[in-house]
């Protein structure tokens, strides 16, 4: 994640769990109150909903990602639109040609930052026989896909408002 520690990735994913570990009690208290001879299972079965849960995080994050990679693609091509409305030359210093230029930049770093979300990758996939670390591990993903998430969405919220900015001389200049 974005210049955090290994300590604090960890402090991170481990907040994950305990929200996980909370919601999983509350919605499945019948697991939380095995009786005694039974505890080795209920906890078996708790990890095995907190990792199902961790998975339906990654389902929304993932559909909400595809969904701002679309946007960041209609942004894409308000900008060449507007670059060719303008007849603006590439690297040319006027305010609307700077501002139109970065907004695309921004949008396509946007859409970068969603690629490396929604992409496909097994290495937390791995199957493990410890039902703790992996919840640990997709804590770690859920994350760090959240943290991009956001990032990409600000930016496309920044690029979003250099529409209106770069119009502004052309309707008044």
């Amino acid at each position: 994640m974005f210049g955090l520690s290994k300590s604090e990735k960890e402090a991170k994913a481990g907040r994950i769990l305990d929200r996980v570990d909370a919601l999983c009690r509350k919605e499945f208290p019948q697991l939380a109150a095995t009786p005694l001879d039974d505890v080795e299972c209920g906890k078996q079965q708790l990890e095995i909903k907190k990792i199902q849960l961790l998975y339906r995080h990654l389902d929304i994050i993932d559909t909400k990602t595809s969904v701002l990679l679309r946007f960041d693609g209609l942004l894409v091509t308000a900008f060449i639109f507007l670059i060719g409305f303008g007849r603006m030359k590439f690297l040319t210093f006027s305010l609307d040609s700077f501002l139109t230029h970065s907004g695309l930049l921004l949008a396509i770093v946007s859409a970068a930052l969603c690629l490396t979300i929604v992409s496909i990758t097994s290495r937390f996939l791995e199957y493990s026989d410890d039902l703790d670390s992996e919840s640990k591990k997709l804590a770690m993903v859920v994350a760090r896909r959240a943290l991009y998430y956001r990032g990409a969405w600000f930016l496309s919220v920044v690029a979003l408002g250099f529409i209106p900015l770069a119009l502004l001389p052309a309707l008044f200049g």
